[in-house]
């Protein structure tokens, strides 16, 4: 029988993301409205110390896959690590961000375990006993509401879109035997551009539409530059490129 909320955190170099936070306490209200617990698992490299700060965030149990192998999140691996656990743990509901990773995440966890999935969630709520998620369609022109049939059920929620809540957990970590399997992926080098604030990362956000083309959208820039936060854009303009 399924039972139990899973949230999937989500680091960057030692650092939670902020939708980790979002996710654990939507996690946490989902886990007290069904009456059992939140367990959370966080993948990476020399991150024991940095997973007990998921207790303020409701988390009961605390599962920590620790290899040098899972420092980058290379997509074969976590989704052989996390899958396998979830199959062994057999929790009703699955909760991550949907950020770049979390969206690649929760397809591939989907795919793999034949689970319904409800991507770029906004909302979340019950109706009855029956888990109801909104989430946009058609370029966010309308919001559908989608009811999830099977287990577990995997909700990947929208960066930003969820309140962030403290709430006391138990806290117990536990140690994941980390199996990485077959992976064809290896881990070369990244690129970052150094000191910019990621959209989904920002508390401010500078956005100019098509008037602002050109050498002008350097002023966009700037301003978000002093502000500490980051650069948006209109549709037009992103489709405009």
């Amino acid at each position: 029988m399924s039972q139990g909320v899973l949230a999937i955190a989500e680091q960057l170099d030692g650092v939670f993301r902020k939708v980790t936070y979002e996710a654990l306490s939507e996690g946490r209200r989902i886990a007290d409205r069904l009456d059992c617990n939140l367990t959370a698992i966080v993948l990476g490299a020399d991150v024991e110390n940095i997973s007990k700060e998921l207790e303020q965030y409701g988390a009961d149990r605390i599962i920590v896959a620790d290899n040098p192998a899972l420092y980058e999140y290379l997509t074969d691996a976590y989704t052989n690590v996390i899958a396998d656990f979830i199959s062994k743990e057999n929790p009703a509901v699955v909760i991550l961000g949907a950020s770049t990773q979390g969206k690649d995440l929760s397809a591939r966890l989907s795919a793999r375990l034949n689970a319904p999935l409800a991507m770029d969630c906004v909302s979340i709520r019950f109706e009855d006993k029956n888990l109801i998620a909104t989430r946009p369609m058609y370029g966010g022109k309308v919001l559908a509401d989608v009811s999830l049939d099977g287990n577990p059920q995997i909700l990947a929620i929208r960066p930003n879109a969820m309140a962030i809540a403290n709430a006391a957990g138990a806290g117990s970590i536990e140690k994941l035997d980390t199996d990485i399997g077959n992976t064809a992926l290896q881990f070369i080098e990244k690129s970052l551009d150094a000191g910019k604030v990621e959209l989904t990362e920002a508390d401010t956000v500078v956005s100019g539409g098509r008037g602002m083309g050109g050498p002008d959208f350097t002023v966009i820039e700037e301003l978000a530059q002093l502000l500490d936060g980051a650069v948006g854009a209109s549709r037009s303009a992103v489709d405009e490129g």
